[in-house]
């Protein structure tokens, strides 16, 4: 064989190879993108953290690197390292499309509102806090009712809080913790959610590379 035949045909071996990476780079990305999307409009008591995550996350690995070894694609470093990074982005965007559509729900929806205390009605209000109530006039103490007027608009602005909090990416986090399992603070709420992401990711990318060789420990 001649030597220009030869480079011919690595050039052509090689590029068979790219062609064949990047195909299945799209369609690992694509199956990634789509499958954790769809994941998250599940019914959210459907959604149980790190189960549902970890098993996509398992079936995703072994379909590709199935995929992998079937096109050749030769190198398990490689399918790890791009599974692994396309899992990780499909579960914060299934994560972040959910926060999202929380976020539009809380904004739409109407803050409780609570009930003046003891139906007074504004008139008896207003005299109430300037101290000046005729006798006679109503047998609500000033002091209690301010007192109570206080209580009732720091329960409000609490909601007003909440609310807000809610349409927060954090508040998200926080609020898929399911509450059974009991009230997560903040930093744990986030780095539970780092974590399920990190073991999605990395199982995927593991499950594929061992794949693309089923019969050998050859990890290149």
């Amino acid at each position: 064989m001649k030597p220009d035949s030869t480079a011919d045909d690595a050039a052509a071996s090689f590029a068979e190879l790219r062609t064949r990476w990047l195909e299945w780079f799209v369609i690992a990305a694509l199956v990634s993108g789509l499958l954790f999307l769809g994941a998250a409009r599940l019914p959210q008591q459907m959604k149980i953290p790190f189960v549902v995550t970890t098993g996509l996350a398992a079936g995703v690995g072994f379909a590709m690197g199935r995929l992998a070894h079937h096109w050749k694609i030769g190198s398990a470093r490689l399918v790890r390292a791009g599974l692994a990074a396309l899992v990780a982005g499909g579960v914060t965007l299934g994560a972040w499309d959910t926060h999202r559509r929380l976020a539009e729900f809380t904004r739409l929806e109407p803050i409780p509102q609570i009930a003046d205390v003891g139906a007074i009605d504004d008139g008896i209000e207003a005299m109430l806090k300037q101290g000046d109530v005729p006798e006679g006039a109503t047998n609500v103490n000033a002091a209690e009712f301010r007192a109570a007027q206080e209580k009732r608009r720091e329960i409000q602005s609490g909601r007003v809080r909440e609310r807000e909090f809610r349409q927060t990416f954090v508040g998200y986090l926080v609020f898929r913790v399911p509450r059974q399992w009991g009230r997560w603070s903040q930093p744990a709420a986030i780095a539970f959610w780092l974590a399920e992401v990190v073991v999605a990711a990395g199982l995927a990318g593991k499950l594929a590379g061992r794949e693309v060789y089923p019969s050998s420990t050859n990890p290149i």
